[in-house]
């Protein structure tokens, strides 16, 4: 049993530097992550996503008045 735990730990350090390549992020820190963390790092790296584009729920959208939008529907 433990030498599936340790061959599933080492293939995830060259999957988390992929990955971590793909997501704009630093190649030679998530090896070092995935190294002591085994396979939790490429867990960690599909929650954080991609570096230059932030998840869409991280971005501040625009304040919708209720009133000014029942108002226009009146109007038409």
């Amino acid at each position: 049993m433990w030498w599936f735990v340790f061959i599933i730990s080492i293939a995830s350090i060259p999957l988390a530097g992929k990955m971590a390549q793909e997501r704009a992020r630093s190649f030679r820190i998530w090896l070092w992550i995935a190294a002591f963390a085994g396979p939790l790092a490429p867990l960690v790296l599909l929650i954080l996503g991609d570096a230059e584009h932030p998840a869409r729920a991280n971005q501040e959208t625009p304040k919708i008045n209720r009133m000014s939008v029942v108002g226009k529907e009146a109007e038409a």
